[in-house]
């Protein structure tokens, strides 16, 4: 019993033994506790006797509490228990009782016959089924016809209407169906029974799954096609399929027999060939053609797609033999001796070569160069201006790791503006292999030379600058009789070549005044040519890659007359290098095409 209640334990007993207590706690000034003061006047017998007995009385209660408190969470543990295991073993269902099945005459069926299956439905219980209903799905192609008993067989929504099946009690149902089925694949037919027990209204459900394939066409296939063809040619093939079914096939679609058909007799509808009604025996011809691309063997397959009540059946059809491809392992290409940038007029040097690296001998080759401009052949066999081509053929044999070189010459035609040429080689070629003659044709890559770049000028009126910030002075839009200023921005590029004497010149209208604002990053200023009423810039050189820029002020007074139009700013800038006019813009106006900020104002005068 705890220290702390032995004077609570001693005032409920005897409120003087109490008393006594505090007394001698006082006597002693803390010489002795209340365990001290007890053990003092232990000798008082039915002191202890009294406290122990009230101690003991008020822990046998809370005990009992306890224990009463207990007995009763282990009899609802004790209860839940018994009630889950009932549940778990509970079974209301007859599902288990109920045998399902599907027989079939064979299980590997042959498209285009008829297939039958009888569907057998056993119960063993004791329980009655109510509102029986038994549910087929089969697979894609395969076309049920019809169900015995036919008074209790819906078509339409595939399903048997049994309503009641008796204890004890067994019942078949019988299925006909054509096969039109994807050959070489598995398919599923399966039948699912629902109903629910007499007296009960939850339903119950059971279920039957049949495996069935179909390993034949319905068509036949016969193909012409080559035994071997080139990397890079074209392969053609020409195929007749053939309904073998007996049946008449409606809305049948055949995709082409390659992934990319570049030609195709018929022509394809929708990437497909197309044939509303086919009759038995009836054949279907047509060809195709593609590039081939990869050194793979080819091997060219159909699919007719047949569209059916249950869906579209593709009936896989497959060519016996592949088509070889062959890779010539040729090397091929231009190499040209001229300097660059080529001079305009002169004739441009280069070979054209050949080098065999596969194991077939090269009978003969055709080089054609094709050119983005017109040339002047000045070395070989053919020329096409029309297409723009030039062309050298030769016949000889080149044996494997041989190399065969040809040398030419074109001639771009002189002429005063900057021009780029683009050539792209191109090889027909015929090799033998074992001992057929085949025939393909390879491309290079193109490549681009600049002919005598010369150098440009390009120009730009503006109000404000790029970043939004304010150049120009005056209305905006420019006002009658008021004076705007613009600033004007050439940007001058250096050519593929030293030129000298480089001149960009541009005359003014006659209400337009040069100010004495400008400013370049190379070389001198704009100036003003007073007798011309122009603005010019000059320069001695200009080297490749310049990229100079010459800014001026102008001040544009309208008149009268050009209210409510665009006025012009400046005329034309011409660019002149080593005295011959290079280059000429058009004039600059008031619409400042180029400053987004000023677009929100419209270019027009106004009064």
């Amino acid at each position: 019993m705890p220290l702390l209640n032995i004077k609570k334990q001693a005032h409920t007993v005897d409120p003087a033994l109490m008393k006594a207590l505090i007394a001698c706690e006082q006597k002693s000034k803390g010489h002795f506790s209340t365990l001290g003061c007890v053990l003092r006047r232990g000798k008082q017998q039915s002191f202890w006797k009294s406290i122990f007995q009230e101690g003991y009385k008020e822990r046998h209660a809370n005990a009992k509490k306890l224990f009463i408190a207990d007995l009763a969470l282990l009899g609802v543990a004790l209860i839940a228990l018994g009630t889950g295991v009932f549940f778990m073993l509970y079974e209301p269902t007859v599902t288990k009782f109920i045998e399902l099945s599907i027989a079939i005459g064979e299980t590997d069926q042959k498209n285009g016959a008829p297939a039958f299956a009888t569907i057998t439905i056993e119960n063993t219980s004791d329980a009655e089924l109510e509102n029986a209903v038994l549910n087929i799905k089969s697979p894609n192609g395969f076309l049920i016809q019809k169900g015995e008993p036919s008074e209790r067989w819906n078509q339409n929504k595939q399903s048997f209407t049994l309503d009641t099946v008796a204890p004890k009690t067994k019942k078949n149902v019988l299925l006909e169906a054509l096969v039109l089925m994807s050959p070489d694949k598995t398919e599923n037919l399966i039948a699912e029974l629902t109903y629910n027990q007499k007296g009960r209204e939850k339903n119950e459900r059971k279920a039957s799954i049949k495996t069935l394939t179909a390993h034949n066409s319905i068509f036949t296939l016969s193909t012409i096609a080559p035994q071997a063809v080139l990397e890079g040619s074209t392969l053609t093939i020409t195929s007749t399929l053939k309904n073998t079914s007996g049946l008449t096939l409606n809305n049948v679609k055949i995709p082409p027999p390659f992934a990319h058909t570049t030609e195709a007799s018929p022509a394809l509808v929708e990437n497909t060939w197309h044939i509303d009604e086919w009759q038995p025996d009836a054949s279907f011809t047509f060809t195709a053609i593609t590039t081939v691309d990869k050194t793979d063997d080819i091997t060219p397959h159909l699919e007719p797609l047949i569209t059916l009540p249950t869906g579209v059946v593709p009936m896989l059809t497959q060519t016996q033999n592949s088509v070889h491809v062959v890779s010539p392992e040729l090397r091929f290409g231009m190499q040209e001796t001229w300097q660059n940038p080529p001079e305009l007029g002169t004739p441009l040097p280069f070979d054209l070569f050949v080098e065999n690296n596969g194991q077939w001998r090269l009978l003969e080759w055709t080089f054609e160069l094709a050119a983005s401009e017109n040339i002047r052949l000045s070395s070989g066999s053919q020329l096409d201006l029309q297409n723009k081509t030039i062309a050298w053929h030769k016949k000889e044999v080149l044996e494997r790791s041989r190399k065969s070189t040809t040398a030419g010459t074109i001639t771009i035609p002189k002429t005063d503006t900057v021009q780029n040429i683009t050539l792209e080689p191109t090889l027909y070629y015929t090799l033998e292999y074992n001992g057929t003659p085949l025939s393909g044709m390879l491309k290079s890559a193109s490549s681009s030379y600049a002919l005598l770049a010369f150098p440009t000028v390009s120009d730009e009126a503006r109000y404000f600058n790029m970043f939004g910030d304010q150049l120009g002075r005056g209305p905006l839009p420019p006002a009658v009789g008021s004076e705007t200023k613009y600033w004007v921005h050439w940007n001058v590029r250096g050519g593929s070549k030293i030129f000298r004497n480089a001149v960009v010149k541009a005359t003014l209208p006659s209400y337009v005044r040069a100010t004495e604002n400008g400013s370049v990053t190379e070389g001198k200023p704009a100036a003003y040519l007073s007798q011309e009423h122009a603005m010019e810039w000059r320069a001695d050189v200009l080297n490749p890659g310049d990229d100079i820029d010459i800014f001026f002020e102008l001040g544009v007074t309208p008149q009268p007359v050009h209210m409510g139009k665009s006025i012009v700013i400046i005329n034309g800038s011409r660019l002149t290098v080593d005295n011959q006019d290079t280059q000429e813009r058009q004039p600059l106006t008031s619409d400042l095409p180029t400053d987004q900020k000023a677009q929100m104002f419209d270019g027009a005068v106004v009064p």
